[in-house]
């Protein structure tokens, strides 16, 4: 049965982004024993915890280091696998880095769409400096009106 299969081969990801989340991560996998990872948002949780975000900066603070023990405390207790973010290039990582997440970690998401996005929208606003303003010829490209090709005065 195909479905039967589908089923003994999905993982059920849960993310916590929340100081309370990993609060109550205990009573979550106790209830929810099917559970097969456990994603920490930590960015979202150092945030909701008033914490700056520091990605890839320190992240040494003792009620966040509190929070991160309570996490991998409960992971631990129930042998579930650990998964999240882990960069390999500055700014918000190095190999070294990447390495010692991996000790850890079952599951390294090692990229972000926003991340690239963010890089996008910085190349645009360059190259937007360096051509200059939307509607600004140069020279006699794009001079002519759609369909003229100035061989039949069109």
């Amino acid at each position: 049965d195909i479905h039967k299969c589908v089923n003994n081969q999905a993982a059920v990801m849960i993310q916590i982004e929340t100081a309370q989340g990993v609060r109550n991560l205990d009573d979550i996998l106790t209830q929810c024993p099917d559970i097969d990872v456990v994603w920490l948002g930590s960015l979202d949780a150092r945030v909701s915890m008033n914490l700056p975000a520091n990605m890839g900066g320190p992240q040494d603070e003792p009620e966040w280091l509190e929070i991160q023990k309570l996490f991998f405390e409960t992971m631990d207790k129930h042998d579930k696998p650990y998964a999240g973010f882990a960069f390999a290039t500055p700014p918000y990582g190095s190999p070294e880095k990447l390495q010692e997440a991996a000790k850890r970690m079952s599951f390294i998401s090692m990229s972000a769409d926003v991340l690239h996005l963010g890089m996008m929208a910085m190349d645009l606003q360059q190259a937007k400096q360096i051509v200059g303003p939307v509607g600004q010829k140069n020279g006699e490209n794009g001079a002519k009106k759609n369909g003229e090709n100035g061989e039949n005065g069109k």
